[in-house]
This record gives C-alpha cells, sequence and structure tokens, in this order.
C-alpha cells in the first residue's frame, strides 16, 4: 500500500506541476532582441556616423522602447546641430505621450501578476514627459517660433502636476521663465509678466534673469537622475543623482564677462519629488501577492512532509485506511506547494527602471550681457573651467537663443528591457514600426 501511495503522489505531482507551470509562463513570453538586416535602410546609413545608433536602436526596439529612444534621438540631434530632426523625433514621442490608451495593452500587463512593469511601452515618468515638452520648445525657441514655443513650456508645468504634495506640483520654476521670455519675444508683455511672477514665485533666484531682455542662453550641465529599484522584490522606485554636476556657471563673450547663469532647474528634485505614481500600488499589490504565493507553497510543503510521516506511522500500526487519508493529504500538500512556489516564481512586482539617460542634472539660464549678433560667440565656463560653445542658436528680429550642453552624451547601449516578447503579434507590431519609420523622420 505504501508503494501505491507512492506511486500516486509522484504520478500526481510530476504530472500536474508542469501543467501549472506551463500555465504560469504562458502568461509572459521571453523577450527577445531582433537583430538588424545586414543591409540596413537608407534613412539609417544616409544619416551622420554619431546619429547612426540612435537610429539603429529605434529600429531594432519598436514600440515597447520608441519614445525613450526617439528622446534620446532628438537630443542627440540638438547637440548636432540638426533642430528638424530634433523636432521630428520630439512630435513623435509626444503623439505617444499624448495617445496612452486607457485600459489598453499597457495597463493590463502592468496589472498583470505575470507580466514585469517594463513589459509596457515606455512613456517616462511624469519628468521625463515634461523634459520632451521642454525640449520641444527648445526648438521652437531656435527656429523663431515663440508662440508654439509658449505651448510647450506650458505643457512642461502640466505634466509635472503629478505629485502627493501640492507644493511638488507644477513646479517646474525654468519652465515657467522660458514660456513667459516667449510670449515676450511674440508681443504679449502682460501676460509674460505675470508669467515671470509666477516663476519668481518658485524660484527667487530667477530675478537675475530679464525677460525683457532679447537674449537669452540655456546651459546644461550634469548627468541625469538614476532610477533604482528597491524593496524586498525591487517594487519600489527611487531616485539617485547622477552626478557630474557644475556649482557655479560664468559667461564670456570673446575676452568679455558677459554675466553669470541662474540655476533654474534641478533634475534630480523634479524626479524624487513626483509622488507616488498608481503604477506603485499595483506593484506593492504583486509583491503582497507574490509573498502569499509563498506563504501558501511553504504551507503546502509542511502538510505534505507531514501528512507523509503519518502515513506511515499509521501503516506500521496497521491503520490503513488512516494511512491512505494521510497519503491523500500529502498528495494534496504537495500539489499546493509546487503550485505556489510556481506562481512564487513567476509573478514579477519588480519597477521598471527604465530611464532617459541622456538628460542633464541641471538647467541653468541667463540673459548674457552681449549683443543679440554675438549669441554664438558666446562661452559657457562651468566652475572656472574652459569654456564651451552653444550647439544651438536661433538669432531672430526680436529675440536671440543660445543653447549649451555641457556633459557627453552616454553611449548607446542596448536597453534593459529587449523591444519583443517573441510572440507573432510582436513581432508584426514591430515590423509595422519598422516599415512607418522613415516618413517619420
Amino acid at each position: 500500500m505504501n508503494r501505491t501511495h507512492r506511486i500516486l503522489r509522484r504520478s500526481a505531482a510530476f504530472g500536474l506541476a508542469p501543467l501549472a507551470l506551463a500555465a504560469l509562463h504562458g502568461c509572459s513570453s521571453a523577450p527577445t532582441r531582433p537583430a538588424l538586416p545586414a543591409q540596413l535602410p537608407g534613412f539609417i546609413t544616409g544619416q551622420s556616423p554619431q546619429l547612426q545608433p540612435y537610429l539603429k536602436q529605434i529600429y531594432a526596439e519598436g514600440e515597447r522602447n520608441a519614445v525613450l529612444n526617439f528622446n534620446r534621438l532628438g537630443l542627440a540631434a540638438m547637440v548636432q546641430g540638426q533642430p528638424e530632426l530634433a523636432a521630428k523625433a520630439f512630435d513623435q514621442s509626444i503623439q505617444r505621450i499624448e495617445a496612452v490608451r486607457a485600459g489598453g495593452r499597457d495597463i493590463e500587463a502592468a496589472k498583470s501578476k505575470f507580466s514585469t512593469e517594463a513589459s509596457k511601452d515606455f512613456k517616462g515618468e511624469p519628468y521625463e514627459k515634461a523634459m520632451v515638452y521642454y525640449y520641444r520648445g527648445l526648438v521652437y525657441l531656435v527656429g523663431g517660433d515663440f508662440s508654439n514655443a509658449a505651448a510647450s513650456f506650458a505643457q512642461v508645468n502640466v505634466e509635472d502636476s503629478v505629485a502627493e504634495a501640492a507644493n511638488n506640483q507644477a513646479d517646474f520654476a525654468s519652465a515657467k521663465l522660458l514660456q513667459a521670455w516667449a510670449l515676450r519675444c511674440n508681443g504679449e508683455g502682460s501676460t509674460s509678466e505675470e508669467l515671470y511672477r509666477q516663476a519668481l514665485q518658485m524660484r527667487s533666484e530667477l530675478k537675475d534673469v530679464d525677460v525683457t531682455k532679447p537674449a537669452l542662453a540655456i546651459v546644461e550641465s550634469g548627468r541625469a537622475p538614476r532610477k533604482l529599484g528597491s524593496g524586498k522584490y525591487q517594487e519600489r522606485l527611487s531616485w539617485g543623482e547622477g552626478g557630474g554636476d557644475t556649482a557655479t556657471l560664468a559667461l564670456q563673450s570673446g575676452s568679455s564677462n558677459a554675466g553669470a547663469a541662474v540655476k533654474a532647474e534641478s533634475l534630480y528634485y523634479q524626479a524624487s519629488t513626483r509622488g507616488g505614481r498608481p503604477v506603485e500600488f499595483l506593484l506593492q499589490g504583486k509583491a503582497n501577492f507574490r509573498d502569499g504565493a509563498k506563504t501558501a507553497a511553504d504551507i503546502g510543503s509542511t502538510v505534505a512532509a507531514v501528512s507523509l510521516i503519518n502515513a506511515d506511522l499509521q501503516q506500521r500500526t496497521g491503520n490503513m485506511q488512516a494511512a491512505m487519508n494521510s497519503s491523500y493529504l500529502s498528495l494534496a500538500g504537495s500539489l499546493v506547494g509546487l503550485f505556489g512556489s510556481a506562481v512564487e516564481q513567476s509573478t514579477m512586482p519588480a519597477a521598471d527602471t527604465r530611464a532617459w539617460d541622456s538628460l542633464p542634472s541641471s538647467i541653468w539660464l541667463a540673459t548674457p550681457r552681449v549683443e543679440t549678433q554675438a549669441m554664438a560667440q558666446l562661452q559657457a565656463q562651468p566652475d572656472g573651467s574652459a569654456g564651451r560653445a552653444p550647439q544651438l542658436v536661433g538669432r531672430h528680429a526680436r529675440c536671440s537663443v543660445a543653447w549649451t550642453r555641457l556633459e557627453p552624451l552616454p553611449d548607446v547601449v542596448p536597453g534593459a528591457v529587449e523591444a519583443i516578447d517573441g510572440t507573432s503579434e510582436a513581432v508584426a507590431r514591430l515590423r509595422k514600426f519598422q516599415a512607418a519609420l522613415p516618413g517619420q523622420l
């Protein structure tokens, strides 16, 4: 009888457990990284060598990382002095940010206990979305479209309005001042004055930036905030400073001192004060669910072990019915333990740490003492070191602007989460994305 019980228990455990595991693993396909074709499309090969890696990344990773990769391309295009390409890249990101599919694929993936949050299409944290509109506004400024620039800067604080503490909501002072300056250049003086007043309420140091002046310098320093997963299952999202920032920033024009810039924004501050996102509560639920599954697995395994010992004891005393009942209970405990363990291992509560890694740490603003026609000769000097010339300059009848990035762009590396999950639907989605890409850029 004991041999029969053991055969029954083993056959059930080893026969049903794989079915349970298969059902769980069927909820999430293993991601794969599609290889680039041997012959790259002309829209990639025709671009400068400095920008080709960004285009390859977009082409390979598809919609899942499209917003992230378009953001990286847009900023790289600005550094390379290509505002037209930057505008197209940021417009693609904005279209996707504004077309979030409520209740659709991404939200259901985030809610699923067996899908990582990183399996959804990247849209970014509030500060990252805000920075898309900030850069689109800068490109509009360089092109002399002051009205659309002001509208883009206004949207920065709309995206930044998600925060638990009211005093941390919509507090991008730099964007408020840039909106005021753009409207002043567009001839809307009274609205500009009100926005400037609001910017000073957010950051009083901006009083040294005079929005009535026709020349504006924008300088970015340091490296992007780092996204970190913390907690037992890495389910809590937190931030670390990127480093490499500067304490002071002087402006030079030829041999003349053109003034000092004001530190108008800290991206680390914006990242770390955005408040809890709804998805963090989903992730905490996933973590609790995983802990519950582990508890069930432990209890099931304990019941199985104790019942098996009891079955052997009952058999030795000749109580065969009790031995059979204990054997069945051991079988049930084994199945609960196996299934609970499978659920525990398949539950993925980890936070999404994909990040726009080419963002700066700080944004500096100044209205330099320089003629508008000489903005291209303006040098930004961090902490008294050698000056850096602007990468983009826009000179117009009313106003001129210069944009300078001090920190080199990070290397382009494969995304932390791969592009597709291997299903035919995902592959078809990638191919559709790739086919449309040349017309978008």
